[in-house]
């Protein structure tokens, strides 16, 4: 039974909006898991001036989100190649960089906050926007994919 509610919740193919933010609570939470961790990486480990730290944190975050959503959120085959998709993913995340750089720099730079804690507050910023974009572009190009 729990492994039949689990395949419904994480695998079987669901366009609902609601159950595709529930997914994307856990693909959005592991990708901010892959960010923060290379941030503090770059930052704590590493030495790396926290703005630079955050571009590498974003790059890696970028990449396992892009993965999780192709796998657990946004299933659907979509008639663009692979790159093209991941271009658009990356669109999303570029608006959602500016959004987590500023605050990030805010935080740190004139509230005076520890770095790391800067970035988890500024990870959480761009949630609503990742989802939001990415839904908004995943329903256009299904839409466009059924015209044609």
């Amino acid at each position: 039974m729990p492994n039949k509610i689990l395949f419904s919740l994480f695998i079987k193919k669901n366009d609902s909006t609601r159950m595709q933010l529930f997914r994307y609570i856990f693909a959005g939470g592991a990708a901010a898991a892959v960010n923060i961790g290379a941030f503090a990486f770059c930052t704590e480990a590493l030495g790396i001036y926290y703005l630079l730290g955050n571009l590498f944190g974003f790059a890696m975050g970028l990449v396992a989100n892009y993965v999780l959503c192709k796998i657990f959120v946004f299933t659907d085959a979509l008639s663009i190649p692979k790159a093209g998709e991941f271009m658009l993913h990356g669109f999303v995340s570029i608006i959602s960089l500016g959004i987590d750089t500023t605050v990030l720099w805010i935080c740190t730079g004139f509230i005076g906050m520890y770095p790391l804690a800067s970035k988890i507050i500024a990870t959480g910023t761009g949630f609503l926007w990742n989802f939001s974009g990415r839904k908004i572009i995943y329903m256009k190009l299904k839409q466009s994919d059924n015209k044609q």
